[in-house]
């Protein structure tokens, strides 16, 4: 029989392991339906305790994000206490994990990391802004109704960023082993939010171990402080790992050590950010070999964007998602290729339209000729046919009295000329 966790589920893999919980891959023993359940590390005495309310608050928090149907978001369903252990339910994704597609791959294209960039800075503004719509609470935020229609609410700038600022979601748990590249249709999904337990409440704090402090912004590892723009930088660690081929400041050493949180609050508050162009030549060589010379594939407006992100300063970086995914989709959207402006791209556009229509011209000419030439062959055979017609109309007896009547005629008229011949 197989072995059941927590009484209900039967087990079908270990997904991994942090410091503040375990997922795992189950199938329901009684319903069949096959999740991720992450069970969280440490004990809950019962329901009724604070710290199992606190989990549960945080817990209703997450399934905003992921059920109200944003594509790029995993799915959270039942969370519940069993065996003094909290947990919940989460869609379980098959795919591969972008840490492992990165290391395996070593070199992605640019259509897939700007394809990743869309997804991930997508799902990251819903988190930070776009879940603010879904709780606010019209009463105690003192929010106008709108007095031509009830239905709908008065919300200013000013009311916007007060309420992003108390509803907006703070991921706190962003790296390339949280974001799973989806093997059916390639999209990037965000998963597990991070909940873990201390002291007596529950709450959002990314692990410290898995890899997670090469992601972690300064002011995350050094005084525990997370914000948006703690995000925004983990945010830039992923984007420079998917176009560079590995993040900036790996947390172990060359024998695969790993470094301690204040060596690691030194890479990333005072060293320099590495050579996005230099990394990725380096991993374009490493699949390519050095006989095939690489040449910069990605715009410089995507490296200053990740360079914003990566500012040592939080003040410094973007303010949130929303910022990082309107700056994007407002470059992408006027990006052509590698080495042309949207302006040159425009002219090549031009032209080359220019020469397809030249070319359908001059076709279009020598069809006209062929067919002209066809409508002469068709008239010239059109009188033959009427020459031939006339004559075939003619009955042989008249055309024998004819020609006896111009004999008889030329003896009758010119019988000398007949005569000088014989």
């Amino acid at each position: 029989m197989s072995r059941l966790i927590l009484g209900q589920y039967e087990l079908l893999a270990n997904l991994g392991a942090g410091s503040n919980g375990t997922v795992y891959k189950v199938k329901h023993h009684e319903q069949g339906y096959i999740r991720a359940v992450k069970i969280l590390n440490g004990y809950v005495e019962s329901k009724d305790t604070k710290k199992y309310q606190s989990f549960l608050k945080e817990y209703r928090r997450l399934t905003l994000l992921g059920n109200c149907s944003h594509p790029n978001i995993v799915s959270v369903h039942k969370a519940d206490l069993l065996e003094n252990q909290a947990f919940y339910e989460m869609d379980y994704i098959d795919g591969t994990p972008l840490a492992d597609y990165v290391a395996s791959t070593k070199f992605l294209p640019l259509n897939e990391v700007l394809n990743c960039c869309r997804d991930l800075l997508s799902a990251m503004e819903y988190c930070h802004v776009g879940v603010t719509d879904y709780l606010y609470d019209r009463e105690k935020d003192n929010i106008p109704t709108d007095p031509n229609d009830g239905s709908k609410v008065i919300i200013d700038e000013h009311t916007r960023e007060r309420l992003i600022n108390e509803y907006g979601i703070v991921h706190n748990d962003i790296h390339s082993s949280n974001i799973i590249r989806n093997r059916y249709d390639g999209r990037y999904i965000l998963l597990d939010f991070g909940i873990s337990m201390q002291g007596g409440t529950a709450v959002r704090e990314s692990g410290l171990g898995e890899g997670a402090l090469a992601y972690s912004a300064p002011e995350k590892i050094l005084d525990k402080k997370v914000s948006f723009r703690s995000d925004v930088y983990s945010i830039g660690i992923v984007l420079f790992e998917v176009l560079a081929g590995r993040v900036p400041f790996p947390s172990k050493d060359a024998n695969e050590n790993d470094y301690s949180s204040k060596y690691m609050y030194d890479f990333h508050s005072s060293s320099p950010v590495p050579s996005i162009l230099e990394l990725r030549k380096a991993a374009f060589e490493s699949v390519y070999g050095t006989d095939k010379e690489y040449q910069k594939d990605y715009p410089d407006w995507l490296e200053r964007m990740i360079d914003k992100c990566l500012a040592k300063n939080p003040e410094d970086r973007f303010a949130n998602a929303k910022e990082i995914n309107s700056f994007f989709l407002k470059e992408v959207s006027s990006y052509a290729q590698p080495g042309s402006t949207s302006v040159e791209a425009n002219v090549i556009m031009v032209k080359e339209l220019t020469v397809a229509v030249e070319q359908k011209s001059q076709l279009i000419k020598q069809q006209e000729l062929a067919i002209k030439g066809w409508e002469r062959r068709f008239a010239k055979l059109r009188c033959l046919k009427k020459t031939r017609k006339f004559f075939s109309t003619i009955n042989p007896l008249w055309v024998m009295v004819v020609i006896l009547a111009v004999v008889a005629g030329v003896l009758f008229f010119f019988p000398e000329v007949i005569l000088s011949q014989l």
